[in-house]
């Protein structure tokens, strides 16, 4: 997968797409594989195909990408569950599937308390400002640092951005 990847990040598009299709197309991929191909598309701007893999992704998951997060999945390993939902949720995002990419957050957050900033993007992105502030002001409850202020304000200013 290297090479897949290091031409994806070059910008060679052709190269990667057939490194990459070598490793998807098979009859059970690696999640791994699949979730950086969808990013490779994504920043090619290719959401069409992007949101194909995507589909592709979540029916050879199965468990792992429906139900990630939760305890007794496949992925036993927090950081890796965690890094997974944070990508996954970055690829819905990305094609702005916003309340997809929420449950998904809403299951990172479980794992990570401080990950807080991807929901209440993802929450803006649906016009759902109060519940955005109100997830900030929860976390400045367990968070004694400026970061809740900080994507309080972040959010504030997306949302005044995307009100323009």
């Amino acid at each position: 997968m290297l090479p897949a990847r290091l031409l994806g990040l070059a910008g060679t598009l052709h190269a990667a797409r057939q490194q990459y299709l070598a490793l998807v197309s098979r009859a059970e991929p690696n999640v791994d594989h699949l979730t950086h191909y969808v990013r490779v598309l994504l920043r090619h701007n290719l959401h069409d195909e992007a949101l194909g893999w995507l589909a592709r992704l979540k029916h050879v998951g199965g468990d792992s990408v429906a139900a990630m997060g939760r305890e007794g999945t496949v992925l036993q390993d927090a950081e890796t569950r965690r890094q997974l939902l944070l990508a996954v949720g970055r690829i819905y995002s990305g094609v702005e599937m916003y309340a997809q990419a929420e449950q998904v957050y809403r299951r990172l957050l479980e794992l990570d308390p401080q990950a807080y900033q991807t929901l209440g993007m993802s929450l803006m992105r649906q016009g759902r400002t109060a519940e955005a502030i109100g997830l900030c002001l929860a976390a400045e409850k367990t968070d004694s640092s400026t970061r809740p202020a900080l994507n309080l304000a972040m959010l504030l200013t997306i949302g005044q951005a995307g009100e323009e």
